[in-house]
């Protein structure tokens, strides 16, 4: 055959199974992907050191021989340029799993208003919430991306181990995701975004079922205030934003100086 055709030595089991074991098959000619190439025999087992468990390799033409390279047909991309193997199942079923996990593992609320406190503006409020969605978006591809490159750089490619290893670590991967953005989005203003500083600790825990004992923040810019109880009770379980008026700015400094803040 001549040198610059490129040419396919099939798999044991591929020969078997789609040639019906055929002797005379060297020669014949067939196309893989967007290539035609001719048969140069059948590789048994794990013979002339190929890996194993591959339907077919493709030799490739004149140029990459001269550079001794080898090429090794692994799969056949889909049309929409994924791998159509089904692998990705395992990644979204271990983010739903994460999901579905996810209220008994921590706790969901990012906090409540204050029975006396005006909510702030809609427009605000919206873009708070789209905030916290955009994060969960971006650690759920995270969790999924991550995981396939995982289930198939530690272990061999689809092996059993790799489907084990791609769905637990996108499983723990997505639950350690969304417990981060949680407790994120907690102790973020819900006015300007910013993360609430300055703790302070208020109340006696003598007074804990007559007030309120726990931990008091404040937006740096003057928006908010966050109380977070230190034991949740029945009328205090969750932490409560306390949204400030304008009378409250001659306390906080303008953008560029220290704030002065008084308790």
């Amino acid at each position: 055959m001549p040198d610059r055709v490129p040419k396919v030595l099939l798999g044991e089991d591929t020969w078997i199974r789609d040639f019906g074991g055929r002797p005379n098959l060297a020669g014949a000619k067939l196309h893989v992907g967007s290539v035609d190439a001719v048969v140069a025999g059948v590789a048994f087992g794990a013979s002339m050191g190929l890996p194993g468990n591959v339907n077919a390799w493709l030799l490739g033409p004149d140029p990459p021989a001269r550079k001794a390279t080898s090429e090794y047909v692994v799969a056949h991309l889909s049309p929409d340029g994924s791998f159509d193997d089904g692998r990705w199942g395992l990644s979204v079923a271990g983010i739903l799993l994460g999901f579905l996990l996810l209220p008994f593992v921590s706790r969901p609320s990012v906090g409540e208003y204050g029975s006396r406190s005006q909510k702030p503006p809609l427009p605000q409020r919206t873009r708070f919430w789209v905030f916290l969605f955009a994060k969960i978006a971006l650690f759920s591809s995270i969790a999924y991306y991550a995981s396939v490159d995982l289930g198939f750089l530690l272990v061999p490619p689809f092996s059993p181990s790799s489907e084990y290893l791609q769905a637990t670590s996108s499983f723990l991967l997505c639950l350690l995701g969304l417990g981060w953005t949680l407790r994120d989005q907690r102790c973020r203003c819900p006015v300007c975004l910013r993360r609430m500083t300055h703790p302070v600790e208020v109340g006696e825990p003598s007074r804990t079922f007559l007030a309120w004992k726990g931990t008091e923040l404040v937006c740096a810019r003057g928006h908010s205030l966050l109380h977070i109880p230190e034991t949740p009770t029945s009328w205090f379980s969750t932490q409560r934003w306390v949204c400030l008026d304008g009378s409250w700015q001659f306390l906080f400094a303008p953008s560029g100086e220290t704030p002065i803040l008084f308790r």
